[in-house]
């Protein structure tokens, strides 16, 4: 009984919980905790940047080189000198003559040629976990130059979450699928992860269609194994050997009394990944809370967390490793257990603005009346000269609050939208409609793009030349319309609209709307205190210019970051980057025609406020949730 609740340990990657993707920068990302993806697919060799990739390693204190030679090879027991001090599943001491055997009989031992002689290899590792389930995380998997899945997961029928393509399948004898060719590509190579002589003799045993001996394996493993032996491959010991030593930190050989564990295939896999890899994310990683012994535990099938009651492995300590490289590195998935106050309270000191944050928005009429607020500034940055204005808006609007349910969170899951081009295609759309804040730029169209940016806007950040007419077709009923306020003129147009008054266009570099429909009860005015901490905290603009200096101020979506990390305890982003200056062609929207070349009158500096998003994202501040330009 025991045994046959055991049998789906081994085929669980480890814990950390999803997501999906989401990638950063020459990093290693695991799309699990923090936050995210970076790069897009047209320009990956782009984050491989040598000196980036030994930093990243380096930063995991693992104190000995990459080995990017994976499998066991037939001349390494007789040109080289390999000497094994432990056996299975650390070295191969004692299993000499059976792996021999079982590498005359694969017949090769090497990475696809296309893939091994990239300049950068993009990888993902596909857990089975039931929290990519309903991701629609597929078409983005199958982007990556090296997809990694684990034991006997299906492919067919779960495309739209977990994609099709297949490089590597880690397995072992208990794990393996009879017929690999169902789940797999042809050309997916079938590495072999030995837990034990056992599994070395049964793939002998399969590979030479000798007489099978069932003794010794804790589930009976296929009798019959369709796997070709061209495709087949089998693992340097050498990882597990690290995994466990360097990442985990497992005794090898427990003293008596003492519980032995082995690394689960899932974190192997991680850590080979990171060996070979230059930009590693993880997906469908995690387990569900002890006490919910009813959930699945994988995105196929009907095990629960019941059958986790007598492990092999220790997926607690696993989680804590991943954890602390996840410090290091970064990740993604939207998890409420990202809300520890403590590590909230630590990312938003790492930024080191030397400020609180500030989690009221809006500006309120009481605050002329109650709050002795001076502003020294006009705007973007203060009020300074508008203040009847605002006066006047503000008591057409008569709210300033969030809504209840949101105010009222514990955790408030926030993403950003923008409207870089970089999100098209990238099928988010399911994903961003899971936080309880997702805020939208501008005009930034929805209908129509659902599949790629979602359909739920909480808030949407605009100026006058950026409104769109009728802000109720691509907002919901109940969207907060952000106004920012750049100057005069833009408070001077929302009252005309709210008091429906005689319009002045003058003053605006682009005509607004003549007609806006948008809602007063839904009108908000952004306190021009986000606008004056972002230049002057974030981005560094000095304010008043100097003579001959020109005069730059942050864009509506660097701004709306800067309010998230305030308001939100985890922030990602989406749809945010530019292409390079030297592409005059590429389109900068996921809509729309524009290019390269409307940037090149910019009143905003892009390039400085890309270097500070990099900052944020290094910081584990903010994350990705796709690769970005």
């Amino acid at each position: 009984m025991l045994q046959g609740k055991v049998w789906c340990l081994r085929l669980l990657p480890i814990p950390l919980l999803i997501i999906i993707l989401a990638a950063y920068n020459c990093s290693y990302g695991v799309l699990g905790r923090y936050g995210i993806i970076n790069q897009s697919w047209n320009t990956s060799k782009a984050v491989c940047d040598d000196w980036v990739t030994q930093q990243k390693w380096e930063s995991l204190n693992f104190k000995f080189n990459k080995t990017t030679k994976l499998f066991l090879k037939l001349e390494d027991f007789f040109w080289n000198k390999y000497v094994s001090q432990l056996p299975l599943p650390y070295g191969i001491k004692g299993s000499e003559q059976m792996l021999v055997k079982v590498l005359e009989a694969a017949q090769s031992s090497d990475m696809p040629a296309h893939i091994e002689n990239l300049e950068c290899r993009t990888c993902v590792v596909v857990g089975n976990s039931f929290a990519i389930k309903n991701t629609s995380l597929g078409s983005i998997i199958d982007k990556y130059d090296v997809v990694i899945r684990l034991n006997d997961a299906p492919v067919r029928g779960y495309e739209e979450d977990v994609g099709n393509k297949t490089t590597l399948r880690f397995f072992y004898p208990e794990s393996a699928s009879s017929n690999p060719r169902l789940h797999n590509d042809e050309d997916t190579l079938m590495v072999m992860v030995p837990f034990k002589p056992q599994d070395l003799r049964w793939l002998k045993e399969n590979l030479k269609d000798e007489k099978r001996v069932r003794k010794g394996f804790w589930k009976p493993p296929p009798l019959i194994w369709l796997g070709h032996s061209s495709k087949v491959r089998v693992l340097d010991p050498y990882f597990m050997h690290q995994t466990a030593n360097k990442l985990l930190h497992i005794p090898l050989q427990p003293r008596k009394g003492q519980v032995s564990f082995h690394p689960t295939t899932g974190i192997l896999a991680v850590f080979v990944a990171l060996n070979y890899c230059d930009v590693v994310h993880i997906a469908g990683f995690g387990y569900p809370q002890k006490s919910d012994q009813q959930q699945p535990i994988h995105y196929y099938g009907s095990h629960t967390m019941k059958a986790m009651k007598s492990s092999p492995h220790d997926i607690n300590h696993e989680a804590q490793a991943l954890k602390s490289q996840s410090h290091t590195s970064k990740n993604l998935h939207i998890s409420k257990s990202e809300c520890d106050a403590w590590l909230t309270h630590k990312k938003w000191r790492s930024l080191k603005l030397t400020i609180t944050k500030r989690t009221k928005l809006f500006v309120k009429l009481e605050d002329f009346f109650w709050r002795k607020d001076v502003s020294r500034l006009p705007l973007p940055y203060g009020m300074k000269g508008s203040e009847l204005l605002l006066l006047k808006v503000l008591a057409a609007t008569a709210n300033y609050d969030m809504p209840a349910h949101i105010e009222n969170l514990d955790c408030r899951t926030c993403v950003v939208v923008g409207n870089g081009f970089s999100i098209k295609n990238s099928s988010l759309g399911r994903l961003i409609n899971t936080y309880d804040v997702v805020i939208r730029l501008n005009d930034a169209p929805v209908r129509g793009y659902e599949e790629d940016v979602g359909n739920k806007t909480t808030m949407r950040i605009f100026y006058p030349e950026s409104a769109s007419s009728n802000p109720r077709v691509h907002n919901e009923e109940d969207t907060l319309m952000v106004m920012v306020p750049f100057k005069p003129h833009d408070l001077r147009w929302l009252k005309e609209m709210l008091y429906d008054e005689k319009r002045d266009s003058r003053g605006f570099w682009k005509p607004p709307p003549l007609i806006w429909l948008g809602h007063r009860s839904k009108v908000r005015v952004l306190d021009p205190y986000f606008m004056h901490q972002t230049a002057k905290k974030l981005l560094h603009i000095p304010f008043p210019p100097k003579i001959k200096q020109n005069s730059f101020h942050p864009t509506t979506g660097f701004l709306a970051v800067f309010v998230a990390l305030n308001y939100c305890d985890v922030v990602h982003i989406a749809g945010f980057g530019y292409p390079p200056k030297s592409d005059q062609q590429q389109p900068i929207h996921y809509y729309g025609s524009h290019t390269m070349k409307a940037m090149k009158y910019s009143s905003h500096n892009v390039g400085r406020e890309a270097q500070a998003l990099k900052k944020l994202e290094d910081s584990a501040a903010i994350t990705y949730l796709h690769p970005h330009l």
